[in-house]
């Protein structure tokens, strides 16, 4: 006989009667059936052609995410199996790798970063004194009878009655008279779709998150076709929210210390290309002597796409020629022509790990992604512009020639550096708050 004490097992949890509704119950029936003749149940439909039951328990705002890829019809551009092109949370990863989700779960911001990532527009809404209920109300309202444009909330459970706390679910449907919205909830293996009154939502959403120590929210999700997914760069784990301590701890005291440096003034004050090139020099520089104070891998801020095939694109490119045009591109800009120089001289620079990635194949191109060219993406993709900046500084100087930059920048190219940017947006505030 086993006398090891057996694992804690359940069969799912009984839906708390007093804040919840069942879907499938004869009320919940009833609730739809209303809500349908009232024309709100409009984006019920393609959610439940998408429905699916998370893989693991952290994995709520993935698969809330993957529901809204999939309803949207985004094309991920990468096979999921066989040859199937098709949406699954394990190639949600470019903000946080899958097995730190997997152990802790994702927050509002790296959710909206994520949907940012896979060609979504993500309106991200923190509970705040900046929002209402009756906003929320309307929106809800507008979004329920379309199809093009999704709601996905961040909450606690425990506001709800429900065992647990934070969780991420989309909604469904809403029906006007009684106030309620439909919960098509991700975990069905603990509690199935039921409909909730708006407002006690509302409370749920407005429950601080202990990761972060704001408030939830939600995330009005909708296609943006002028956005594709990532091809080779991506935010390093190191700058997820979720780091461990020591890591976030070293990562503010660099983001801190590199913030100040590009407050600094020239001194000198002139727009020729020559004092350009010089400029940025100084800002490499900088640059080298802050990251060398964090560490000596520059791959602690950006990294690559987990996995790299030779496999075609949707656009029918293939992804280790579309790498070898990113890199090309890159090649060509000032900023890499002057990372390659300053660390070709630079004592501190040397000491960094060269940690060359080569993606290559028999049948498409060969090339190996290098330090200068993490640098020299981390220079171009950095958010420098600030409110009330002195204009001769060296952030100002950079927010020029990035500008300036990027209208003869090819379109992949391009598509990279703004996927790193939005990503800087959305996690960097939560290191320092001039962000």
């Amino acid at each position: 006989m086993n006398t090891q004490a057996q694992a804690v097992q359940f069969y799912r949890r009984t839906l708390p009667e007093e804040s919840c509704i069942s879907f499938n119950s004869e009320e919940g029936k009833s609730i739809f059936k209303e809500a349908m003749m009232n024309r709100t149940m409009e984006c019920y439909f393609s959610l439940a052609a998408q429905f699916r039951t998370q893989d693991e328990p952290a994995f709520c705002g993935l698969t809330s995410l993957v529901m809204v890829l999939n309803a949207l019809a985004v094309d991920p551009g990468r096979v999921w199996k066989g040859p199937w092109r098709w949406y699954h949370e394990t190639m949600l990863e470019c903000c946080i790798p899958i097995h730190v989700i997997e152990q802790q779960g994702i927050t509002i911001k790296q959710f909206s970063c994520l949907a940012t990532c896979n060609s979504l527009k993500s309106d991200l809404y923190q509970i705040d004194d900046s929002c209402d209920v009756k906003s929320f109300r309307a929106l809800v309202h507008k979004v329920s009878q379309q199809e093009d444009e999704f709601i996905v909330c961040s909450y606690s459970r425990k506001t709800l009655k429900q065992t647990g706390d934070g969780h991420f679910s989309p909604i469904g449907g809403y029906h006007v008279e009684h106030d309620l919205v439909l919960i098509l909830d991700t975990a069905r293996f603990k509690y199935p779709p039921h409909w909730v009154a708006l407002t006690l939502l509302w409370e749920a959403m407005a429950q601080t998150d202990k990761e972060t120590g704001q408030p939830r929210g939600y995330c009005l999700l909708s296609r943006n076709n002028d956005s594709h997914q990532s091809v080779l760069f991506r935010i390093a784990p190191a700058l997820a929210i979720n780091a461990e301590h020591c890591t976030k701890e070293a990562i503010k005291s660099f983001i801190n210390d590199w913030q100040l440096s590009l407050k600094a003034t020239p001194s000198e004050d002139s727009t020729s290309e020559i004092s350009i090139k010089e400029h940025i020099e100084v800002v490499v520089g900088y640059f080298i002597k802050c990251v060398a104070e964090l560490t000596h891998d520059i791959h602690q801020l950006l990294t690559t796409q987990g996995e790299i095939k030779c496999e075609t694109t949707a656009d029918g490119k293939v992804y280790t020629c579309a790498i070898h045009d990113i890199l090309s591109a890159l090649e060509q800009t000032l900023v890499f022509g002057t990372v390659a120089h300053v660390y070709g001289e630079s004592t501190q620079a040397s000491q960094f790990r060269t940690c060359q990635i080569c993606v290559e194949s028999s049948n498409c191109c060969e090339q190996m992604v290098k330090v200068a060219h993490f640098v020299s993406m981390f220079l171009l993709a950095w958010p420098y512009k600030r409110e009330g900046e002195d204009e001769k500084s060296f952030s100002s100087l950079m927010t020029r020639y990035v500008d300036t930059e990027i209208q003869t920048m090819p379109g992949i190219l391009l598509n990279d550096l703004k996927q790193l940017q939005n990503g800087f947006i959305y996690l960097l505030p939560d290191y320092c708050s001039s962000l």
